[in-house]
């Protein structure tokens, strides 16, 4: 081997020889050598003379020992360290293969980058594990070995937790490490803890998914800006192949508010895990109190928009996320208000802040309002002096959007309460603020405009009015969207000023808790031979066999109403129910759903202390004390006394010995009482509560434990694999005759109400045997008397609706256009229509396979003739409704032009068809026409009915017509 070294470097170093030099890294040069005490290849560091000043060099040797204390495939060993006349050097493993930079350029397939961001995060989480943070990672630090795996480099600058030189090596208000690929802590030199590393985790796999650094600008103090007050454009807006979830994962580790982040490196190990196998959950905005094992950081802030301008930095623009479409959709409006007021004698009286205290509180209130609407996954809309608009359900629909909205309101209502006592307002005066929430209609223009509220904020505002400081005052038709999450009381009517409109209004008093099991809106239908099954394996637990339940099914398939029915039949007498529910707020709040349980269970003792009442929970049931208290208490939030203490291990093992405890708990209970423990939504499950779970599962069938479990199909299915005290019930969508039963029912609960039969056909076709939509859209008919007609899609399936249809990215805009030509629609008229638009044949092709996969359309045949059909009607009917009147309008002319040219399939080409778009279109007369012509048609097969509808339906487009002899003729032909 020819030598490549520069003329100061030895030919060995102690037993290793030096062969090579490979380049530099981090503080030091690195070389291949050889050591030829062990006969293996090496890398040895050395640090460069000169940087190797006293504290250089006490850094060099701290990343030996800190490495050195480190074993995991994913991190580079540590042989030894050695102090030489010649320098300092650090023996290391010898890891061939490329740095990760070198691979990453222009971005990775989406499986292999998720694969070598799950190895780092394992590597990571070995380091945290010990107390180490890397403080330094970056994709220059990642070598990819040749058979693929990843290596963590240079624990250079490495953090290690309670070293006494810490302070000497990091002085606080000092930035170490790489600018682009910081956290926002660590680029304002303020004290980090593991969470830091993980920013960076996210800087690395946006990165490798995009092939650009998030945060990477011109200069050092651009990037700075950057990493603290720049938000990213979503890496799926970037590059359509990064799924929805995927993206949402890398936003939840880049958010700049530490406390916001993944708990722990275990933690994104686990998301990634279920990211490669295609079913990570999407990740709700709210956060909770972290759990008592892991030490909350201080929420450091970002700079000020003040700040970095006068820095001289004006972040960029994001046109790269701009919104170029304009649709209507639902959306929840809080209207909110910061108020003040003097509190004299018991009464409430309003009062004027001086103005210069309200100046200065202001640009806070406003601050909190943003942070409040980001938790939930809204956004900030006008702002006008005192007053505030909160906006749920856009630019993200989600199917609880008005809970959010909700949940949002009283979050700012409370932290408004605290950040008053802060501030010097006056003698005894007091802010506060008050809100009004209301959920309707808006447009959605393109970016930058807002959202046009109209009537929605009108009746918004009209709640605030009526609001007294500190309420929260809900409409109607919000307050049917919560359901039962928040307890309400009603209040008098308000009427909305310039609408001459009264609404319904209710008192929001606080979320309800916990969910409570499900009381059923309606009779259960068509599911007698799965509840006979469920009885036969309830029958089996109480003999005293153990067994599981998973219950798979689309949203409103009657799941919860299943186990109801179970409940019903088995008696609650024979054994004991336990409830836990996967949330879509809980999903970054590890364990909560069965932590929710524990403290029903734990305030059901009856010892006067909340230690004592769990002591009294773990000895009913047999578990040593000495062990399992400390446990529990810590994870209920419980102080501990003496004699108990947490255990001096760390905190994922304590993790596992919690959960381990809380498993074991759980066969006791069963053990002295058949025990049935209701787990709804697992979809929704955080990673901590899945490995719980996964520990009971093991251990099910050895007691009399019965585990009923309700998942959204392609979801978590096939976690488990087969097992035989598993069994799986999979329900489908009920058959006609169940539908008229259910609507039957439904009807004979409305005292003096029924339905015409042409409606009852109409509800039958366009539910599509969904229980609850069957049960929505019934109620929503009765409620309004219509007694004809096309009913209107039910307000409390909009959110829903609109939710999965934005999970869709581009192939929304697909799915918009095809909800135009019909329920069913073939390929080539869909390439016809879209011809000239953004979207060419094999974009149009990928994004409805991606429609297929999302299970909202099916496909039937191959080629230019393949046809697709929308599973849904209701789905078909909101892609529909979300379109302007003119987008709408001028997409039917497209589709009748494309169905009039040469070529175009007879049967699609119907002169019935043809009018309907042309009627849709707003062109009266070629409609006319075409009614005529299907009248005759209709005529000609003896079909009098279909004929009298296409003369009515002529009919009504001429009466849109001018008076005139064109339109006499019309009309008496």
């Amino acid at each position: 081997m020819s030598l490549r070294t520069d003329a100061a470097t030895p030919a060995r170093v102690g037993s290793y020889r030096i062969e090579e030099r490979l380049g530099a890294g981090g503080m030091g040069v690195v070389y291949r050598g050889f050591d030829e005490a062990l006969l293996r290849p090496v890398a040895l560091k050395r640090l460069l003379a000169a940087v190797a000043d006293t504290t250089t060099r006490k850094r060099f040797r701290r990343e030996a020992q800190a490495a050195s204390r480190l074993n995991h495939p994913a991190i580079v060993h540590i042989y030894d360290i050695l102090e030489t006349p010649d320098g300092d050097w650090i023996v290391m493993e010898l890891v061939e293969g490329r740095p990760l930079e070198e691979i990453a350029a222009g971005g990775l397939d989406v499986s292999q980058a998720l694969r070598i961001a799950r190895e780092v995060a394992e590597g990571l989480a070995e380091a945290h594990g010990i107390g180490v943070i890397h403080r330094d990672l970056k994709t220059s630090n990642v070598m990819i070995t040749k058979t693929g795996r990843a290596k963590i480099l240079d624990f250079g600058i490495a953090k290690v937790a309670q070293t006494s030189d810490d302070t000497v090596l990091s002085q606080a208000g000092t930035i170490i490490g790489t600018f682009h690929a910081m956290s926002p802590e660590q680029a304002m030199g303020r004290p980090i803890d593991p969470r830091s590393d993980l920013f960076s985790l996210g800087t690395l796999l946006y990165e490798l998914l995009t092939g650009t650094s998030p945060f990477r600008g011109t200069n050092s103090t651009e990037t700075l800006a950057r990493v603290c007050s720049y938000r990213q454009p979503p890496a799926h807006r970037l590059r359509r192949e990064v799924p929805q979830e995927v993206s949402e994962l890398v936003d939840h580790l880049l958010q700049k508010d530490p406390d916001l982040r993944p708990r722990s490196a275990q933690e994104v190990v686990e998301a990634l895990d279920l990211a490669l196998r295609g079913v990570l959950p999407s990740r709700p905005a709210a956060r909770e109190a972290p759990p008592a094992w892991i030490d909350p950081p201080t929420f450091i802030h970002p700079p000020t928009l003040e700040q970095t301008l006068r820095e001289g930095y004006l972040p960029p623009s994001v046109s790269e996320s701009r919104r170029t479409v304009r649709e209507r959709r639902q959306v929840t409006v809080a209207c909110c208000e910061l108020t003040s007021f003097r509190e004299t004698g018991g009464r409430v009286a309003p009062t004027v802040v001086d103005p210069e205290a309200l100046a200065e509180i202001l640009p806070e209130i406003k601050a909190m309002a943003g942070r409040v609407a980001e938790r939930y996954a809204g956004q900030v809309g006008d702002t006008l002096g005192r007053r505030m608009v909160l906006c749920f359900g856009y630019p993200q629909a989600h199917e609880d959007a008005a809970a959010r909205g909700v949940r949002a309101a009283l979050d700012f209502v409370a932290e408004v309460e605290r950040l008053s006592s802060r501030f010097e307002t006056g003698s005894e005066v007091r802010l506060s603020l008050r809100a009004g929430v209301h959920t309707g209609t808006a447009i959605v223009l393109p970016d930058p405009e807002p959202p046009s509220l109209g009537s929605t904020l009108d009746t918004a505002s009209g709640l605030l009015l009526h609001a007294a400081p500190g309420e929260v005052l809900v409409s109607t038709s919000t307050h049917r969207l919560l359901r039962d999450a928040f307890t309400t009381e009603r209040r008098p009517p308000v009427e909305v000023q310039g609408t001459g409109e009264t609404v319904d209004s209710f008192r929001v008093l606080e979320p309800a808790g916990p969910p409570e099991p499900a009381v059923a809106a309606g009779p259960l239908v068509g599911r007698e031979r799965e509840l006979d099954l469920l009885l036969d394996l309830w029958r089996k637990v109480a003999d005293g066999t153990g067994q599981v339940a998973l219950i798979s099914g689309e949203a409103g398939l009657g799941k919860s109403r299943l186990i109801q029915a179970l409940r019903e039949k088995a008696g609650q007498e024979q054994g004991r129910w336990l409830y836990a529910y996967g949330s879509p707020h809980d999903q970054s709040s590890p364990f909560q759903p069965v932590v929710n349980v524990l403290r029903k269970l734990m305030d059901s003792q009856e010892a006067d202390t909340p230690l004592g009442r769990v002591e009294e929970l773990l000895l009913s049931c047999s578990l040593p004390a000495s062990e399992s208290v400390p446990l529990f208490a810590a994870l209920l939030g419980v102080p501990l006394e003496e004699p108990y203490r947490l255990p001096p291990i760390g905190p994922d093992r304590i993790r596992e010995k919690t959960l381990e405890a809380v498993a074991a708990l759980t066969l006791e209970m069963a053990e002295r009482q058949p025990l049935v423990w209701v787990i709804e939504d697992l979809h929704w499950l955080d990673p901590t509560t899945m490995r719980w779970l996964d520990l009971l599962l093991e251990q099910a069938s050895s007691v009399p434990l019965f585990l009923v479990l309700t998942v959204r199909p392609q979801t978590l299915e096939a976690v488990w694999g087969p097992k035989g005290h598993i069994t799986q019930i999979s329900l489908a969508p009920l058959g006609q005759s169940e539908v008229e039963r259910l609507i039957e029912s439904l009807i004979g609960g409305q005292s003096g109400k029924d339905l015409p039969d042409a409606l009852r056909r109409e509800i039958v076709a366009r539910t599509d045997g969904v229980p609850l939509f069957v049960e929505e859209l019934t109620k929503t008919v009765l409620e309004s008397g219509r007694t004809g007609g096309r009913p209107d899609i039910p307000s409390t399936l909009r959110d829903s609706l609109a939710a999965r249809l934005d999970r869709l990215g581009d192939a929304k805009g697909v799915a918009q256009l095809a909800s135009v030509i019909g329920r069913s629609f073939s390929l080539e008229l869909l390439a016809a229509v879209s011809a000239g638009g953004t979207l060419d044949e094999t974009a149009l092709q990928r994004e409805l396979r991606r429609l297929v996969q999302a299970e909202l359309v099916f496909r039937r045949g191959f080629g230019s003739r393949t046809s697709y059909l929308f599973k849904h009607a209701l789905i078909r009917d909101a892609a529909y409704d979300s379109l302007l009147n003119r987008e709408r309008q001028q997409l039917h002319l497209k589709v009748a032009e494309a169905l009039e040219k040469p070529g175009t399939n007879q049967d699609a080409a119907r002169p019935e068809i043809l009018a309907y778009h042309y009627a849709e279109g707003n062109l009266p007369e070629k409609a006319v026409a075409h009614w005529l012509e299907a009248a005759r048609q209709a005529l000609g097969r003896s079909a009098h009915l279909e004929a009298l509808h296409h003369v009515r339906a002529g009919l009504a487009a001429l009466a849109s017509l001018p008076p005139g002899p064109d339109r006499d003729e019309r009309e008496l032909q």
